[in-house]
């Protein structure tokens, strides 16, 4: 629509020409959708979220106002990082064509094979004039100002051990977003990531960090992951892993999971942090029909990682591995393992595991824990469509996968499959208020 106006007053023109422009602008036909990417390439870890969500209702027209969000989950090894680059870059462009930002990366925790690559993407996207909103990483966070529910210090962060070690790859990934003045926002758990937008109905919620997340008890207090605290009563990480951020991405009744390496068993190398995690959700959501939609394996499916009693908790319709048999790397273990694969595939309500990597064998189960037996990546999509009639009172939710092979330099094959799945586990319980009934333990996971 084209308005011609002339004004003889130049300070009302201006204000009456600003109001018959928001009155006739209409925003183009869209709806909420949440997309999840997870990269095929490397053997660690890259996951691309692409959003879009109502942050409010246009005074003028009565429609919603739409924002975008694009968040980056982790950047693979240094070797991956242009690849990563390359598929968030045509990613975003595809979607949105004259958007050049990448809203936020998250590293879920600083090990090289989940921001090795960051340092060559974020020196790639700014050459090529590309805005990165903030870098969230633990390392920001001041452990001397968080709070407890009732607004005070909680003293248990003062003797927390970070373990940080600034070798020279660590320093220069923090080097790169220094040099290039990009924020460092500090999330902690409760957190929402995507309140930086006002999003109405998509979030991306902290529930665990630096070995904390909420207890189950319904007071809002936090604890260490294990519960029972070691050394001196303070929690002290045996590993980064135990430290990794770890986010529930919730939409309308469709939930996410992704907890960087959080592990799942207690051991010499790692502390259980799958369990209290757990035990916290399936008490907030008290229902008979909690479940996760889709979980990304912590920990690329290690041994220690996604034991029965988790599966078994957290219903999991579908769960994401994102390993590649250790492609590349000095580690000579493959990842997945026999028994991370073997112990989702425990829980019947488990529909099916995906990959971001096709074996020499498919059709083998063994196939996929065998040390260097990749055949090809595989980028994993879910996508999520929202709008009116969209599912959010029980009924089966539906989504779609999208499987998308390429070879070892990161071609595609051309081999793509595209399956809608209907999520009938029932959705009520994500929609009222987060109920806390300290007494119901029947669901607790225990060791």
């Amino acid at each position: 629509m084209y308005i011609l106006i002339t004004f003889t007053m130049k300070r009302i023109g201006s204000i009456l020409l600003f109001i018959l422009f928001a009155i006739a602008w209409q925003p183009s036909a869209a709806q909420p959708f949440l997309e999840i990417h997870h990269i095929g390439c490397g053997d660690g870890d890259a996951t691309l979220l692409l959003a879009v969500d109502s942050t409010g209702t246009n005074l003028f027209t009565g429609q919603p106002i739409w924002d975008t969000c694009t968040v980056l989950i982790d950047g693979q090894r240094e070797g991956a990082g242009p690849e990563v680059w390359r598929y968030v870059r045509d990613t975003i462009t595809a979607r949105f064509p004259t958007r050049k930002i990448l809203d936020f990366i998250v590293v879920s925790h600083l090990h090289i094979d989940h921001y090795g690559g960051l340092t060559d993407l974020i020196t790639d996207a700014v050459a090529a004039r590309w805005r990165i909103t903030g870098v969230v990483t633990r390392s920001v966070l001041n452990t001397a100002t968080i709070t407890n529910s009732g607004g005070e210090i909680d003293t248990c962060y003062s003797d927390i051990q970070l373990n940080v070690s600034w070798g020279a790859k660590k320093n220069a990934f923090f080097q790169a977003i220094t040099d290039n003045n990009i924020a460092q926002p500090a999330l902690i758990v409760g957190g929402n990531l995507f309140h930086y937008k006002g999003f109405k109905n998509i979030s991306m919620e902290c529930i665990v960090t630096v070995g904390a997340t909420y207890n189950s008890a319904g007071d809002g207090n936090l604890i260490f992951i294990p519960e029972t605290y070691s050394g001196s009563g303070f929690y002290k990480a045996k590993s980064e892993n135990d430290l990794s951020y770890g986010w529930l991405l919730s939409f309308q009744g469709f939930h996410y999971t992704s907890y960087g390496d959080l592990g799942g068993v207690n051991s010499s190398r790692y502390v259980d942090g799958e369990t209290p995690v757990t035990n916290y959700l399936v008490h907030r959501f008290d229902d008979d029909d909690y479940h996760i939609c889709v979980h990304k394996v912590s920990h690329h499916g290690s041994a220690e990682s996604s034991t029965k009693q988790f599966a078994a908790a957290n219903n999991i319709f579908l769960a994401v591995f994102t390993a590649s048999l250790r492609a590349y790397g000095r580690s000579t273990k493959p990842l997945p393992t026999e028994t991370a694969i073997k112990n989702l595939l425990s829980n019947p309500k488990t529909t099916q595991l995906l990959f971001t990597f096709v074996p020499m064998n498919p059709g083998i189960p063994a196939s996929y824990w065998k040390f260097q037996n990749l055949q090809y990546y595989n980028d994993v999509i879910v996508k999520v469509n929202g709008g009116p009639g969209y599912p959010d009172n029980g009924e089966n939710l539906p989504f779609t996968v999208v499987q998308s092979q390429k070879n070892l330099d990161y071609s595609y094959t051309g081999v793509v499959t595209v399956t809608t799945y209907n999520c009938t586990k029932g959705h009520n319980w994500s929609l009222g208020d987060d109920k806390m009934d300290t007494n119901n333990k029947k669901r607790k996971l225990t060791k």
